[in-house]
């Protein structure tokens, strides 16, 4: 990549994360450091530069993302190095199209994020596990047979929804985040 890319990556991401950062403490020495850094960045090299314009495209979209962790952890890109910022920019582009994951290498904590069209079946999932896990179903099999306990896992498991998705997957906090397509959930 040459200087000339690396500098309109700068740029790019000044003009994504200008309102988020203070640039002004970056002296000229770092901000060559960072240019040359991005020129050698393997994942950087990897991504068009209409890419780093379009809006839609996957990258802007891991920004959003990663900036929405952020907030869930309190924090903001002041909290991580380039590298850090980068690290986690590719981890979360590379896993757009997964459907269920952990973000744990953030500087004030871990996430969990859920693709909007799964959220609900991995929801269901965990909490009918949950309710397994703290009562002993397995009791009912010794019974006598002519008591009949049947339960209806669907209306259970609408009852123990109300309480909503941060109560199920934010241990920390409770609170559930989102930006399209994921929600995003504070674990630690």
């Amino acid at each position: 990549m040459t200087n000339k890319i690396a500098l309109q990556w700068f740029n790019h991401f000044y003009i994504e994360l200008q309102n988020n950062v203070d640039f002004t403490c970056i002296e000229l020495s770092d901000l060559k450091g960072i240019v040359a850094d991005l020129k050698d960045n393997t994942f950087i090299s990897s991504i068009s530069f209409d890419d780093i314009n379009n809006k839609e495209s996957g990258l802007s979209r891991s920004i959003e993302i990663l900036t929405t962790c952020l907030s869930a952890l309190d924090c903001d890109y002041n909290d991580l190095s380039y590298d850090e910022f980068f690290t986690n920019l590719e981890y979360i582009f590379n896993n757009i199209s997964t459907d269920d994951f952990t973000i744990d290498d953030l500087p004030c904590g871990d996430v969990r994020l859920i693709h909007e069209n799964e959220v609900d079946q991995i929801w269901s999932d965990e909490l009918k596990q949950t309710i397994e896990e703290c009562y002993d179903l397995s009791s009912i099999s010794d019974l006598p047979s002519f008591i009949v306990v049947e339960i209806d896992w669907d209306t259970t498991i609408n009852n123990a929804k109300i309480d909503g998705m941060g109560h199920c997957f934010a241990q920390y906090d409770g609170e559930a985040h989102y930006s399209s397509p994921f929600h995003i959930f504070r674990t630690n």
